[in-house]
């Protein structure tokens, strides 16, 4: 199982009730479940951890439209280096 985490030279900003995920030039805006999937990788997690913990907030919304969701925005927060593979 393959573990995730933070990128330590990430930085959370707010700005009017918005939240940013900051790494050097590149800003990325993110919605309050999106801060949420960022955070549970405040520690080393998999993706499926992620996923239940997602579910566990909003039961009844879709358990498979749930895990797809999460499944593309970690893709996205790997591409853009905004959370790293644990070695």
């Amino acid at each position: 199982m393959e573990l995730y985490e933070k990128n330590v030279f990430i930085r959370l900003g707010k700005i009017s009730q918005q939240n940013f995920l900051i790494n050097g030039r590149q800003c990325f805006e993110i919605n309050e479940i999106g801060l949420f999937i960022w955070e549970c990788f405040s520690l080393p997690s998999s993706i499926e951890d992620v996923q239940k913990k997602v579910l566990d907030c909003y039961e009844g919304k879709g358990k498979k439209n749930i895990e797809k969701d999460v499944r593309n925005f970690v893709d996205l927060l790997i591409k853009y280096e905004l959370i790293n593979k644990v070695e």
